[in-house]
């Protein structure tokens, strides 16, 4: 069950940093990383199989139930992957704790956008705008038809 947080009426620099950014970078670098995983996993999976297909086809004394399970495997590997789309989540979550690290970056050595006197509130807009956008695409990645390449989509 979740919890219900309070509303604060004003949240303060600090608080801003320690609260909401470095959170938000801590979380999309886990689950970066757990898509990585994943990814990895599932890749190799295929990958092997894959290899080991025609080796067991090959290899007298394999009974043929083998190779049509290792087929298998592999199938349901790159179906698994085509439907929870790791890698791309992986890049997706990578690059978001990439864009908020270098917004941190910028506003604690106050350059370039940071350099005036309303740097905290260009700092809360931009890091928001970047989540809100993260969400949008997350969302239409998980929802969208996958494309291949040269597939132009939906028409």
């Amino acid at each position: 069950m979740r919890e219900v947080l309070k509303v604060k009426k004003e949240r303060g620099e600090d608080e801003y940093l320690a609260d909401r950014l470095q959170q938000k970078i801590n979380e999309y670098e886990r689950k970066g990383d757990n898509q990585k995983h994943f990814y990895w996993v599932v890749a190799c999976t295929a990958a092997t199989g894959a290899a080991l297909v025609p080796a067991f086809i090959n290899i007298t004394g394999i009974p043929d139930v083998v190779p049509t399970v290792t087929s298998l495997v592999v199938g349901i590997a790159l179906a698994i992957e085509g439907i929870f789309r790791p890698r791309e989540h992986w890049r997706n979550y990578d690059s978001i704790a990439a864009e908020l690290r270098g917004e941190e970056m910028r506003y604690s050595t106050k350059i370039k956008p940071y350099a005036t006197t309303e740097s905290f509130q260009t700092l809360v807009r931009r890091v928001e705008d970047r989540i809100a956008a993260e969400r949008t695409d997350t969302i239409l990645m998980r929802t969208a038809p996958r494309q291949e390449s040269g597939d132009p989509g939906p028409r």
